[in-house]
């Protein structure tokens, strides 16, 4: 108890360092909580699924084309009785959307899924009220809880029935179901993304079953093996299963499509995949956020111990006079322990108050994610981290009360100055991270794309009403304001198409849009040569194909489509009619190179496509906006308008990289920020440790620039090491991150020198104040009691 009250006394009397000290370690704290946390979050996806280390979900490509998250409905039979599989759940998810009446509450649906019993089983998906069983009787709807909320608020929905309305003009193609329960919200941690789960059963029958035997990408299925089953031997099976089901239906043969069995630890960190359910984020990025965190705390944690060596010198006296006094080793270390434990436990505190006063903070830095502190695991780790600084700084104390007595100077220097090093290490690093990233995110934003996306806007028309999108197309292109459209099946932006064009022995696979005449010349797609013009239905393939085909095949067999279909010399040709080449344009994000491309380009009036692309003059924004609109509830009275912008939809893509930048750079200034309290409180103890040498010096004829650079100098030049420390860790660490992007921009030598200048700024103005003081000072005042 004495020694606790020393501490507390001690601790007091030194009010400056100590709350220079728990502002740092707070922050730091709250810092690294907020990132472990988060990440953790993100780890923990889906883990709430039974036997989730055995559990995959199948995903289909064709040819070398890109993976899609979704595959062949016709699995739903075929996996039955398979040896290695213990469960599974097929479901179904389209993107139509539509209104859910009950009475006169109506709420918006925009993800809507398709499904049995087995899904909401196979997945452990709670509810809060209802019949999981009742998923199986035809015509039954599982609400979300905010769903439920806003149609019936806090009535139970069970046995209630809605209204599933398409069009508002036409109530005939409404569709009544029955609510069998409430799907809890405690499981945001999943990447299944629903407002609500329709019965497959019913209403939908017929058209999931025309899907089954199809071959197209229509359910996501998931599946649980055995303990010991072979994932291989499944793999290399999956497409002979699907043979006697879909392999005389319309489409590729079968040996043209590829699946994989992909992990469901993987699925939400595996971005790219075409029709994902919920968006992946970049392990990538959660790694750097993570290290950028631990890098923080550890900033921190050599900050604290600096402080406190700072803190133990200023007070090495007592520790001297304990010790006359006959106190023991063991109790002066206690003494120490008590003052770190005071401390941590304070900043703990003061770390839980900051984060409970900063939601608003966390949730736009971490996009809609806060902080569960129901979450036994966010005690764990806060626990973790204070027993780590107590530990370390105790150990610290505990060295130095064991070792044999030496000179303030040797314990200040020897025990500061390695943490210093550390500290500036890490500022320097982040600081040079940190201008690479908003670097590489400039050149992102600048990249010339091979199209022009400004000032287009996407209005898709889905389901039967498409067929008056032409209607639409022309009447929109009456508006003032308007410079062309066009429609399109698919787009820049939104997910495309694979084939693969196979001649001969060479492969050429390739993505694909389809559009009308005019989308290449609405999205301002420059066409480099033109073949022929074919009315009904012509392919423009971008440069890079174009070369392809080149080195096996002359410019006049392009043309005529002259291609064998097995080997040079064979008579069988394919239907392959290049019409045109367009430029290379980046037709998939950065993070992809340009490959072969081709746009199929149809009649309007026979293929009826599902998005308008409409270019509009620049700032006409408002006023075209609010004619598209009104043309579009002319001719479609019911569904919502809900247009896009096609620039906002391509910068979407990059929104992961932006908010890496914001909260990266404001964590890097926090790192700053300590290291100069780490910096200065050291500098301010070398300064008063040698204040007398200072006033010799004057006395002697000392100038006052020579007094401040005999004080800079020793603190400056461990700075410098700390920057050549720093490059190549940064230089290593900027590459890897660089790899990620098939478009980059370069690690230039300025990163590293404007790094180097604002380190070495920070350092010189950190330090200079405190020596400039010392200089400055009345040498007389120093030498009085001398």
């Amino acid at each position: 108890m004495i020694n606790l009250k020393l501490a507390i006394r001690h601790l007091l009397k030194d009010k400056f360092f100590v709350t220079v000290n728990l502002v740092g370690l707070t922050v730091a704290m709250a810092v690294a909580l907020v990132i472990i946390s988060f990440v953790g979050y993100h780890h923990s996806y889906d883990k709430q699924v039974d036997g989730y280390g055995r559990v995959y979900r199948i995903n289909t490509r064709i040819d070398k084309g890109t993976y899609w998250a979704s595959t062949f409905s016709a699995y739903d039979q075929a996996l039955q009785d398979q040896p290695e599989i213990e469960s599974y759940s097929t479901f179904y998810k389209n993107d139509e959307q539509f209104d859910l009446l009950s009475g006169d509450q109506k709420v918006r649906i925009k993800d809507p899924v398709y499904a049995d019993s087995r899904f909401i089983k196979f997945f452990g998906i709670h509810l809060k009220s209802g019949n999981v069983s009742a998923l199986d009787e035809p015509n039954t709807v599982l609400l979300s809880e905010g769903a439920a909320r806003n149609l019936f608020g806090d009535e139970d929905p069970v046995g209630q029935m809605v209204e599933v309305q398409y069009n508002a003009q036409d109530q005939n193609q409404n569709r009544s179901c029955r609510v069998v329960g409430v799907i809890s919200e405690d499981q945001d941690n999943s990447h299944l993304r629903y407002d609500l789960v329709f019965s497959k059963y019913g209403h939908y029958e017929q058209t999931l079953n025309h899907i089954d035997h199809m071959k197209v990408y229509g359910a996501y299925v998931y599946l649980k093996l055995y303990d010991n089953a072979d994932k291989v031997v499944l793999t290399s099976k999956l497409n002979s299963l699907l043979k006697p089901l879909i392999g005389d239906a319309h489409g590729p043969p079968m040996e043209a499509f590829e699946s994989r069995l992909q992990p469901l630890s993987e699925v939400h960190f595996t971005p790219g995949l075409i029709r994902d359910i919920s968006p992946a984020v970049r392990q990538s990025h959660l790694n750097i956020l993570l290290i950028v965190g631990v890098l923080l705390f550890l900033t921190a944690l050599f900050n604290f111990l600096v402080m406190d060596v700072t803190i133990r010198e200023t007070n090495q006296k007592q520790s001297r006079i304990m010790q006359i006094l006959g106190s023991s080793r063991f109790r002066i270390c206690l003494y120490h322990l008590w003052r770190v434990t005071i401390l941590v436990l304070i900043g703990a505190i003061l770390a839980i108050i900051f984060i409970r006063l900063s939601p608003d903070i966390i949730n736009n830095l971490f996009v809609g994610w806060s902080i569960n502190f129901g979450d036994a695991g966010f005690w764990v780790l806060l626990l973790a981290l204070s027993s780590l600084v107590v530990l370390v700084a105790g150990l610290s104390d505990l060295r130095n009360v064991f070792k044999k007595v030496k000179p303030l100077s040797a314990v200040g220097m020897k025990s500061s100055v390695p943490l210093l090093l550390f500290q500036f290490t890490i500022v320097a690093g982040l600081i040079a991270f940190g201008l690479l990233l908003n670097k590489q995110i400039n050149f992102i934003q600048n990249k010339d794309l091979g199209f022009n996306p400004e000032n287009i806007a996407v209005v898709r028309v889905s389901g039967p009403r498409n067929e008056k999108i032409n209607v639409l197309k022309e009447e929109i292109l009456k508006l003032p304001g308007i410079t062309s459209a066009a429609t399109a099946q698919h787009y820049p932006g939104f997910r495309l198409q694979d084939l693969n064009l196979e001649l001969g022995n060479q492969s050429y696979p390739f993505k694909f849009a389809m559009v009308d005449p005019d989308a290449i010349q609405t999205l301002d797609i420059e066409v480099k040569e033109v073949f022929k013009d074919n009315q009904d239905f012509s392919i423009f393939i971008n440069e890079s194909f174009y070369k392809a085909l080149l080195k096996s095949y002359s410019h006049e067999d392009i043309v005529a489509g002259n291609f064998p279909e097995s080997g040079n010399d064979s008579p069988e040709k394919i239907d392959f009619f290049v019409s045109g080449v367009v430029e290379d344009f980046h037709y998939n994000s950065l993070y992809s190179g340009i490959g072969n491309f081709a746009f199929f380009v149809q009649n309007p009036q026979e293929h009826y496509n599902r998005f308008l692309l409409v270019k509009y003059e620049a700032g006409r924004g408002l006023e075209v906006m609010s004619g598209i609109e009104e043309t579009f509830s002319g001719i479609y009275p019911g569904p919502a308008f809900e247009p896009v912008f096609l620039d906002d939809q391509l910068k979407e893509q990059y929104a992961s990289e932006e908010r890496l930048l914001t909260v990266t750079g404001w964590f890097a200034i926090i790192t700053v920020l300590i290291a100069v309290t780490g910096l200065f409180a050291y500098s301010s103890y070398t300064v008063r440790r040698r204040t007398k040498e200072i006033g010799i010096r004057k006395v002697n004829g000392a100038l006052v620039s020579q007094v401040v650079f005999l004080l800079n100098k020793g603190l400056l030049k461990w700075v410098a090491v700390s920057f050549v420390l720093a490059v190549p860790f940064a230089l290593w660490g900027m590459s890897a991150w660089l790899k990620n992007f098939a478009y980059h921009t370069s690690v230039s030598w300025w990163i590293f020198a404007i790094t180097g200048l604002i380190v070495f700024t920070i350092a010189v103005v950190t330090v200079s104040w405190n020596s400039w003081r010392a200089a400055t000072r009345n040498p007389v005042e120093a030498l009085r009691d001398e």
